[in-house]
């Protein structure tokens, strides 16, 4: 599972350093594993990001992986 609770600005406040360029194309090197790999997201819901989280499905959706299911 890859742990993963905001998007861009926000999960670098909550994951300090996080480097979202980095998170963005480790996801896209997950995507691209073989089939016998299994990628999901992990997201605690929490007080920093419950009303954000409309934005994080947006981005999941809009990314159109393949294999990474949350």
């Amino acid at each position: 599972a890859f742990s993963l609770d905001a998007i861009e600005d926000r999960n670098y406040y909550i994951r300090f350093p996080t480097d979202w360029d980095t998170v963005e194309k480790s996801m896209e090197r997950l995507d691209k594993t073989d089939d016998n790999v299994i990628v999901s997201i992990a997201t605690a819901i929490q007080a920093m990001n419950i009303l954000h989280l409309p934005d994080f499905v947006k981005w999941k959706v809009n990314r159109k992986f393949k294999k990474i299911y949350n």
